[in-house]
């Protein structure tokens, strides 16, 4: 689907092209030449998660990333990803890395609503990789930072017996790779946004 999408995209940016080169070659002046170059370039640029996406050296997660930017999109849910490390050079299981980033972009969407930004960043540090995820929420403290990760704990009431496992799963995961569990309260623009993640080798 990420293949295709960019395959799609490039028909459009050649088509794009085209009509600025007949736009420039017909224009009578410049001020109608801006403007019309403007109408047909606004939406030529691709999206720059896409573009970290082929950038990351895991096509796995790269897939299972794009699969979530899509999920998140039909909700108006907008999804800035910064990949700063390689994928290549790391101890923990593949599938473990699926599953930790899983259940942390799957909370931060349910927390998000319509028009909010979550932030996915990737890095190394010095010899472990951390990856975090940013969303919008009102501030916690650190014990309710830490009830986050408790088995069964839940901020959503649905009366669901499955809530309150995926947290608490990263946590088992994180300690099994005997890695460290990152939380706190980032501001972005004035916004409180919870930054959630962890740092594993």
């Amino acid at each position: 689907d990420l293949m295709s999408e960019v395959r799609a995209r490039q028909h459009e940016f050649n088509n794009k092209l085209l009509a600025i080169y007949s736009i420039l070659e017909t224009a009578e002046t410049l001020d109608d030449a801006k403007l019309k170059v403007g109408t047909y370039s606004k939406d030529v640029l691709m999206d720059d998660s896409i573009k970290e996406l082929f950038i990351c050296d895991n096509k796995v997660i790269s897939g299972f990333i794009y699969s979530k930017i899509k999920l998140a999109n039909l909700k108006n849910i907008n999804i800035e990803l910064n990949i700063c490390a390689s994928l290549k050079k790391i101890y923990t299981e593949e599938y473990e890395i699926v599953e930790i980033l899983g259940i942390l972009i799957d909370n931060a969407i349910e927390a998000s609503k319509s028009g909010d930004t979550i932030f996915i960043k990737m890095n190394k540090i010095d010899d472990k990789f951390e990856v975090t995820v940013c969303n919008p929420h009102p501030q916690l403290s650190n014990t309710e930072f830490m009830e986050l990760f408790e088995k069964g704990y839940s901020t959503k009431d649905n009366g669901s017996k499955h809530r309150g496992y995926g947290l608490y799963n990263v946590k088992l995961i994180t300690e099994k790779c005997r890695g460290k569990i990152i939380f706190k309260n980032t501001s972005i623009d004035n916004v409180n946004y919870l930054n959630i993640g962890v740092l594993i080798p």
